[in-house]
């Protein structure tokens, strides 16, 4: 070959070979292009579906949830109204059983309660006393207690009981607003 403007020409069989290695690179090259967008490809669309599968699981648990969650605040809801009718009776200064028991802790000893109505708003007591000084004391440590207002003497009878003497003490007062 002749050297043009120092540059050596090829000869045709080199271009020939040039030309089929160019050709098999890029065909290679095309080869592995589409090799790896079909392998990327799949892969993208697998992910794909495992999301959708995990996102539905995921909005399954979640209604699941949330349906459960309503359930137990409805049941909340139902238990906290259930607790607001008992809770006055819960409290003790609200419970009928600890005005008796304020009422019995001011007996003596030599005196008993006979009979106690306790209504909404009153209290009617009949309490046996030895002396009449004795229920004269149960009445004014009676009228100090709070829970009871505006205690007063409906009768005071002497009778015997029980082979003695003992006077018998009717009493009444208005409960404390919001008590029983």
């Amino acid at each position: 070959m002749k050297t043009i403007n120092f540059i050596t020409a090829l000869s045709p069989r080199r271009h020939k070979e040039l030309t089929r290695w160019y050709q098999l690179s890029t065909l290679l090259l095309i080869a592995i292009l589409a090799a790896i967008t079909i392998t990327t490809g799949r892969q993208y669309l697998l992910f794909a579906a495992l999301n959708k599968q995990v996102a539905q699981e995921t909005a399954t648990t979640f209604t699941t949830t949330m349906n459960n969650m309503h359930a137990l605040k409805l049941q909340e809801q139902e238990l906290e109204k259930k607790l607001a009718s008992i809770a006055p009776f819960a409290t003790p200064k609200n419970n009928p059983a600890h005005i008796l028991d304020l009422i019995h802790k001011t007996m003596s000893g030599s005196s008993f309660i006979e009979s106690v109505v306790l209504d909404k708003t009153t209290i009617t007591m009949v309490v046996l006393c030895a002396q009449t000084a004795q229920a004269m004391e149960i009445i004014s440590s009676l009228q100090k207690l709070p829970e009871l207002e505006g205690l007063t003497l409906q009768s005071l009878q002497p009778q015997q009981h029980a082979e003695q003497s003992v006077v018998r003490v009717m009493m009444k007062a208005t409960l404390q607003t919001g008590v029983a």
